[in-house]
């Protein structure tokens, strides 16, 4: 009497699915429920690796002021808006992060870990500046929040001293690309 060829079959008896030859009850090996688990550890991990990359991906946009342009990473989700520019130590002179909220509203922001000085500037809706903070500087144990006086829908972070370079004001128009 034969049986079909199983991988976990003892060659020298054939004898298939018994306890006699290294089968558990359920008709799989322990080897095999080894690979399974193993396969399946990957698969997750391959997952949870390509949800991060869609969530911190980069992405990049312009912002522009009259006939000055920056570079920005665009900051649209809850985390990448929570990390924002922490723990950088430079960033180029014509670069920033854009952070972008579904809504207007009033958000305040704080600098604990950034530790590169920057001029913030809240645009509503339209993309008119509504309030801009110079010279934002790092913060340790205790942060105090920078609160805007009207309500934005985006805010630009750029390297200090670049909004009295450039003349940005209250009421300028800017265009996002």
């Amino acid at each position: 009497m034969g049986c079909l060829w199983r991988p976990w079959c003892n060659s020298s008896t054939r004898l298939c699915g018994s306890l006699s030859t290294g089968a558990n009850p359920v008709g799989l090996p322990n080897n095999m429920k080894k690979m399974t688990a193993i396969f399946l550890i990957v698969i997750l991990a391959i997952g949870i690796i390509v949800f991060l990359f869609f969530v911190f991906k980069k992405k990049e946009s312009n912002v522009c002021f009259k006939q000055t342009c920056f570079t920005v990473e665009v900051a649209d989700n809850e985390a990448k808006r929570e990390l924002g520019l922490m723990f950088r130590k430079t960033l180029a002179q014509n670069s920033g992060m854009l952070f972008v909220f579904s809504k207007e509203d009033n958000y305040p922001f704080w600098m604990k870990n950034t530790l590169i000085p920057l001029d913030m500037i809240w645009m509503d809706k339209d993309k008119k500046v509504v309030f801009i903070k110079e010279d934002a500087r790092s913060c340790q144990k205790t942060c105090s929040t920078i609160t805007p006086g009207s309500n934005a829908q985006y805010v630009l972070e750029i390297n200090a001293g670049l909004v009295q370079k450039l003349g940005i004001k209250i009421g300028d128009s800017v265009i996002l690309n």
